[in-house]
């Protein structure tokens, strides 16, 4: 007797919601962020981004580099450790940091999973303070005579030796 197997095909789905998160939540260009994530779709690609686009739709750019890489979850559906992405130079302000690939729900519209980042300016202060030094004499005008005298005295002396003895004069 032969019992009917009934399959059912069911679109794939997330059974659990993907999340991202950062180590940091701002930083000035050139951060380096570490991105951890979970609830992925396990062993596929997904290009982790950072993206100043934060209104649909959220895509990542083409061109791979510090800023956007393909990962590829592990068994579980999880970014690899020491997944980052550097903060690209031009950016500033609201900026997302996102997961995508083709299978997400709704795909063309958000972002699988995505976490803020804020881009932060980078000011130099220029400190204006100074410093004493204590047992040190001040060097002001009163003392630069002296030591221009102290200094070239004893070239002049020496200046002078060497030009007598180079020309020598009779006495009368």
């Amino acid at each position: 007797m032969f019992l009917p197997l009934l399959v059912s095909f069911v679109p794939m789905s997330f059974a659990t919601t993907p999340v991202i998160s950062l180590n940091k939540s701002s930083g000035p260009v050139g951060t380096v962020i570490f991105v951890t994530g979970s609830g992925l779709v396990p062993s596929t690609q997904y290009s982790v981004c950072f993206t100043s686009v934060i209104t649909p739709p959220v895509t990542c750019p083409a061109v791979l580099d510090s800023s956007n890489k393909l990962i590829v979850t592990n068994a579980s559906g999880d970014l690899p450790a020491g997944t980052t992405i550097t903060v690209p130079t031009g950016a500033s302000g609201l900026n997302l940091v996102s997961a995508n690939y083709y299978g997400c729900p709704d795909a063309n519209l958000v972002p699988c999973a995505s976490a803020p980042f804020t881009v932060t300016s980078t000011t130099t202060s220029v400190s204006t303070s100074t410093t004493r030094i204590t047992g040190v004499p001040e060097f002001g005008p009163s003392l630069a005579l002296p030591i221009l005298i102290a200094v070239l005295a004893p070239l002049a002396i020496l200046a002078g030796r060497r030009w007598a003895s180079k020309n020598p004069t009779t006495r009368v």
